[in-house]
């Protein structure tokens, strides 16, 4: 069974779980389906806007697949959800990576 068939099995018993879904979105980058990858952290945004890591990993997918102005947007509305629950490590590295698009 496959990692990505792992965390569907996963997912199937817990279909809220929003780690189980920031983890079958990486694995997907991880595979090159960028384009399912995007997809999968657009929808976890929408159900799970508290969910950090997906902004930053969000961003870099984005900006890796040549939509930088998505990618900003993505990360700093990230840096905002990160500060507002007290996040400064994760609101830092996503400064870090929308410095790197300027």
């Amino acid at each position: 069974m496959s990692q990505l068939e792992r965390l569907n099995s996963a997912l199937a018993k817990r279909p809220a779980d929003p780690f189980i879904l920031y983890a079958i979105a990486m694995e997907y980058l991880k595979i090159s389906e960028t384009d399912t990858c995007l997809e999968h952290f657009r929808k976890l945004i929408h159900s799970h806007p508290d969910y950090i890591p997906t902004y930053l990993q969000y961003g870099i997918a984005l900006a890796d697949n040549d939509q930088p102005d998505k990618a900003r947007e993505v990360l700093e509305i990230g840096i905002i959800v990160a500060k507002n629950a007290g996040e400064m490590h994760a609101a830092s590295e996503m400064q870090g990576a929308l410095s790197s698009l300027d």
